[in-house]
C-alpha cells in the first residue's frame, strides 16, 4: 500500500481549502459591486485575476513545496475544470440563456458554434467526441467515450468529460437515449463539419478517430 500524505503535504492542503473559501466570498463581494456598476469590465477582469494570482494560484505553488506531485494533480484538475468552464461559456446564446418556450426545437448546431473563442483543446475534445458517434447505428456508452476523450486528453477528469457530453446533448448536437448512452443526431455531422473546418483552419491536425466495439 503506498504511503499516505505527509503532515505538511496535509496542511498545505488545509491551507489551500481555507484560501478558497475566503477568495469565494470575495469575489460574490468584487461581482455584486459589477453588477451595481461600480467596476467596469476591465477592472473587475484585472481585480479577479488578481485573485486568483494570490488565492488559487498561490496556494497551489505553496503545495508544490510539500507535495509536487499532488500540486501537479491539483493542477491538472483546475485545468480541466476551467477548459469546462470555457467551453460552456462558449456554447451559450441569448437564446439559451432564456428560458425557451414550450415546443421550440433547441439551437441549431450553427447557433452554438461560437469556435472563435475556445481552446484548442476542447475542439479536439469535441471532434473526437462527435466523430465517435457519428455515422453509428448505435449509441456508445458514456464510459466509452470517457476513454475516448482520454486517450486524447490522459489528464483529462471523468467529469470534465461528462460535462462536455451534457451541454452537446442539451445543445441537440448529440442525442441521449438511456441513461449512460449518447448517439448522433441530425445536427451531428454538422457540427463535425464545422469543427474540422475550424481546427484546420488552426493550423492543427485532427485527432485520430479512437476504436469503438459495440
Amino acid at each position: 500500500m503506498p504511503p499516505g500524505p505527509s503532515s505538511d503535504s496535509v496542511s498545505a492542503l488545509v491551507e489551500l481549502v481555507s484560501e478558497l473559501a475566503r477568495e469565494k466570498d470575495e469575489t460574490r463581494r468584487l461581482l455584486s459591486g459589477f453588477s451595481k456598476g461600480e467596476y467596469s469590465p476591465d477592472q473587475i477582469v484585472d481585480e479577479l485575476a488578481s485573485r486568483y494570482q494570490m488565492g488559487i494560484g498561490g496556494a497551489v505553488q505553496a503545495l508544490a513545496e510539500y507535495d509536487r506531485d499532488a500540486a501537479q494533480q491539483l493542477g491538472a484538475r483546475l485545468r480541466s475544470r476551467l477548459d469546462s468552464a470555457l467551453a460552456d461559456i462558449a456554447s451559450r446564446t441569448p437564446q439559451s440563456r432564456a428560458r425557451r418556450t414550450e415546443g421550440e426545437p433547441p439551437p441549431t448546431a450553427a447557433g452554438i458554434a461560437a469556435f472563435k473563442e475556445r481552446e484548442d483543446a476542447v475542439l479536439k475534445r469535441e471532434y473526437v467526441l462527435i466523430s465517435v458517434l457519428s455515422g453509428r447505428n448505435t449509441a456508445v456508452r458514456s464510459g466509452d467515450l470517457i476513454k475516448a476523450a482520454q486517450a486524447m486528453e490522459p489528464e483529462l477528469s471523468d467529469e470534465a468529460v461528462t460535462a462536455h457530453l451534457i451541454r452537446l446533448h442539451n445543445a441537440g448536437i448529440i442525442g441521449k437515449e438511456r441513461k449512460g448512452r449518447y448517439s448522433a443526431t441530425q445536427d451531428s455531422q454538422k457540427h463535425l463539419v464545422q469543427l474540422v473546418r475550424e481546427i484546420e483552419a488552426r493550423g492543427m491536425e485532427l485527432p485520430p478517430k479512437p476504436s469503438i466495439t459495440d
